[in-house]
């Protein structure tokens, strides 16, 4: 399929923020199997490490939608960023958790911001793949 050079990446942002929200799935499963074992680690780092992996999944999923798209990589990155925050959102209103609105969009602003950095890097990493 052909698609049009002035089209918007839907696929590459849909891909990317189905990445960012497996990663941090991943990785709050792992924390939670971690604690289940005894690890105290949570507690220490409890208000930060959610943050952290939300941070770390936006990122690897920016990247790898604007390896996917192959241009325009701060669209790409900021769709990305801002749409895997409402996919989070949705997880979260769905295990009953109170989701203040000035916290989350502030969230989705500072994702929107890594996702730029993340789709422009993933674009030049694609330029350099043959």
């Amino acid at each position: 399929m052909i698609e049009n050079a002035n089209s918007f990446p839907f696929r590459p942002i849909v891909f990317g923020s189905v990445i960012a929200v497996g990663i941090v799935a991943a990785l709050t499963l792992l924390v939670t199997v971690l604690t289940e074992f005894g690890w105290l680690g949570t507690i220490y780092w409890s208000d930060n490490l959610f943050s952290i992996f939300t941070y770390l999944g936006v990122t690897a999923g920016s990247i790898m939608a604007g390896l996917k798209s192959r241009a325009r990589g701060w669209l790409t990155g900021l769709g990305a960023g801002v749409f895997s925050s409402a996919l989070l959102l949705c997880l979260a209103v769905m295990i009953g958790d109170t989701v203040q609105a000035g916290f989350f969009l502030t969230k989705a602003l500072i994702n929107g911001f890594i996702g730029v950095f993340g789709g422009i890097i993933g674009v030049n990493l694609a330029g350099n793949r043959s």
